[in-house]
């Protein structure tokens, strides 16, 4: 089976936003993938639970105190909201989500950390067909009068 890892921070989401929302055609992008019968996977390194990390002395401190560190508890965070956030565009179900180090193997990777992503030219290229998947009038990242991405800019 074909798979395709997806960044969510930077690449599905648009970076730093807070409340999430959708990178512009990203969702499109994720279902017409989905539809499509591609194996998609998310990841995020600041969601991953598993942390081989360890600060001298955290396991001890943890271990005495119960304390979590904070970056575990942010990370924790990070993760919940991602799920959260899937779940509520009703594709949680339908996509892995990558929860071990490191990142997903994949014949097709998709990270802003390489450029932007542009879903219009990467759609194309996966013959997904972006329009068949938008929401109109609902939660998608779609066009509410705007055209299909690359058409008259």
């Amino acid at each position: 089976m074909f798979q395709v890892a997806l960044d969510f921070d930077g690449t599905l989401v648009v970076d730093k936003s807070d409340p999430l929302q959708w990178a512009p055609w990203a969702l499109e992008f994720l279902k017409g993938a989905v539809a499509l019968g591609i194996d998609v996977t998310v990841h995020s390194c600041r969601a991953t639970v598993h942390d081989d990390r360890q600060a001298a002395g955290e396991a001890d401190h943890f271990w005495l105190t119960g304390e979590v560190p904070e970056r575990i508890l942010t990370s924790w965070k990070y993760r919940t909201d991602m799920l959260t956030f899937l779940e509520a565009a009703g594709v949680l179900d339908q996509v892995t989500v990558w929860e071990k180090p490191g990142k997903p193997f994949a014949d097709y990777y998709v990270d802003d950390k390489a450029a932007d992503p542009d879903w219009s030219r990467l759609a194309r290229e996966l013959g997904i067909d972006l329009m068949a998947h938008v929401e109109r009038g609902g939660a998608g990242t779609g066009p509410v009068g705007r055209a299909e991405p690359g058409v008259g800019a």
